[in-house]
């Protein structure tokens, strides 16, 4: 009897198993190119929590950035009477069609079949998006019939897409997919996409997908893949012209890109790997294989906010530039193509100058980037640093480019020399006809750098850093207990400290505030003023948080970018 029983219960689920909802990824196209998925905020939640961003976001940082979301909110809709009648409900979805998408993420396929003629779909799934607590659909709707474009519904049987009545340069639909809304955008109708969502593989027995997948080395709230080589083919495709110039260049060997995202313990951490294949030529060959580390910085500021570090080397930028330069003529004329590296040496044997031989050979595979709050806020005193290997020849090479830059018309440039603390740095003036002369680069050769800035009150600080009149930089406690989960050589390095400039924000934040309710109050009588007590004192905002950093390294057959970060906003 039970069995019985058992057998009936079976036969009256499978209408509901039937009519179950698709996921995700088998609405992707089944050739996606470029796949993405985040989570949103409710997926690894205990893990975020976890993170030195989620406990500072459960004391008063939380509670102040939730207060200042809903007085975002409650002022838009507030300033929504003064709107046209037919834009007021925008002011209300639209906050939370976003707070819908933080919360539950979105998910992403694009197909390119073919460039010429164009062949391509995407297709976008907002998780929950058709829940009721979210106006997704309605503000679709409601954008549509502002733009004056008719709609038409096609029922299927278990779903109801809606598309433009007449037909459009690229084809749109959406459709509510269970609790998810879908919308597809391309060059197929979203009618066909629909009709083959309950057959569709989509991308779940694609390899790249199945590799992200897999991973395992920590909780996911994110993934992605980029197929290059697939995208590769079909611009080769476009005419024998681009497909010249994609194996001249040498990015054939470029296979895939994933991406994954997540926690690890206190941070929020990011790979993204680059996947090689073949021996490498052309450009993605150009790359120094010598290995970098911290030691191997110069003396930065000791209020550094963030610096970066490669062992890219600018003569290869040079190469590069000639390799492309040849790829794309030998595309254009295979037959005869023009030599761009002997035109390259026509002109430099013109202007008295050899560039390639003097000076991007002066220059050795290490450079760095920094910026610090004493020398420029907002990175406007960013300082750019290249090893040397021959100072007397760079010296030599940059004052004939300046001079050769005399000649460039409509504009003046010269070279103004200058001694600070027995060193020269020299200032690159540049004014336009009619217009006073003001200096466009600072530079200064010492020690064995190169370095750089758009003012010379970051290079003043370099000269006083080399001589040891001002402090460098050294990593603190929690840098280096950081950087202790990384390789010790590396093929580059960026740190950025988010300490520094939340705290600057946060102590303006009041006295901004104050003036926003000032003049919310004499322009919006209807908008409440904020609670500026509900601002947390800086320091308590910062005391979990601590650099980012991400390392580049390089196996031969995989470039992987680990990123470590404390801090983390939405996307």
């Amino acid at each position: 009897m039970w069995r019985r029983l058992t057998i009936v219960g079976v036969i009256l689920c499978l209408p509901q198993l039937a009519l179950a909802q698709v996921p995700a990824e088998k609405l992707m196209p089944s050739g996606s190119q470029i796949y993405v998925r985040w989570d949103g905020r409710n997926v690894q939640r205990d893990a975020f929590n976890a993170t030195a961003w989620g406990k500072t976001l459960q004391g008063d940082t939380g509670k102040f950035f939730t207060a200042l979301w809903d007085y975002l909110k409650t002022s838009l809709q507030a300033a929504s009477v003064q709107a046209p009648p037919e834009l007021m409900p925008l002011f209300r979805e639209v906050p939370m069609t976003l707070a819908g998408v933080v919360e539950n993420g979105v998910v992403m396929g694009i197909e390119v079949k073919s460039a010429m003629p164009p062949d391509a779909q995407a297709v976008i799934v907002f998780p929950k998006g058709a829940g009721a607590n979210t106006s997704l659909l309605p503000m679709l709707r409601r954008a549509i019939e502002s733009g004056k474009i008719q709609t038409k519904e096609t029922r299927l049987v278990r779903r109801t897409v809606t598309e433009p009545a007449d037909p459009l340069p690229v084809q749109v639909g959406w459709w509510a997919e269970g609790d998810d809304v879908v919308i597809t955008i391309g060059t197929h109708p979203a009618v066909d996409i629909a009709k083959n969502a309950d057959t569709s593989e989509g991308i779940e027995k694609n390899p790249l997908y199945q590799k992200i997948k897999g991973f395992k080395e920590f909780p996911t709230n994110g993934r992605g893949f980029v197929d290059v080589a697939s995208l590769l083919k079909v611009g080769g495709g476009v005419n024998p012209i681009a497909a010249q110039i994609i194996e001249e260049l040498g990015v054939k060997g470029i296979e895939s890109m994933t991406m994954q995202s997540g926690y690890d313990g206190p941070a929020i951490r990011s790979i993204m790997e680059t996947h090689m294949v073949g021996q490498r030529k052309g450009l993605v060959a150009l790359g120094s294989k010598k290995m970098i580390s911290i030691k191997d910085l110069p003396p930065l500021p000791d209020d550094v906010t963030s610096f970066s570090a490669s062992n890219f080397n600018p003569a290869n930028l040079y190469e590069g530039l000639i390799q492309i330069g040849e790829a794309v003529m030998k595309g254009i004329n295979p037959q005869q193509p023009t030599n761009v590296r002997e035109t390259v040496q026509e002109i430099e044997k013109t202007l008295g100058l050899q560039i390639g031989n003097d000076l991007f050979a002066s220059l050795d595979d290490l450079s760095v980037s920094y910026s610090s709050s004493s020398e420029g806020p907002l990175g406007l005193g960013t300082a750019y640093l290249v090893k040397v290997k021959d100072e007397a020849k760079l010296r030599k090479t940059l004052e004939g480019i300046a001079d050769a830059a005399k000649f460039i018309p409509l504009i003046s440039v010269r070279l103004n020399k200058k001694q600070y603390r027995d060193v020269e740095f020299s200032e690159l003036i540049v004014a336009a006809p009619g217009a006073p002369e003001v200096p466009a680069l600072t530079y200064a050769i010492q020690n064995g750098w190169f370095a750089m800035s758009s003012y010379p009150q970051p290079i003043k600080g370099f000269i006083l850093r080399n001589k040891g009149e001002l402090p460098s930089w050294k990593a603190d406690e929690k840098l280096t207990k950081a950087l202790t989960a990384f390789p010790k050589e590396f093929m580059s390095i960026s740190v950025s400290d988010p300490r520094p400039g939340m705290q600057m924000l946060l102590s303006v934040a009041p006295m901004a505030l104050n003036l926003g309710n000032t003049l919310t109050s004499q322009f919006m009588l209807n908008i409440r003023p904020f609670d500026v007590s509900l601002v947390p004192h800086s320091q308590e905002a910062v005391r979990l948080l601590f650099p980012s950093i991400t390392i580049t390294t390089d196996d031969g057959q995989t470039i992987r970018a680990d990123t470590r970060a404390s801090m983390s906003l939405p996307f």
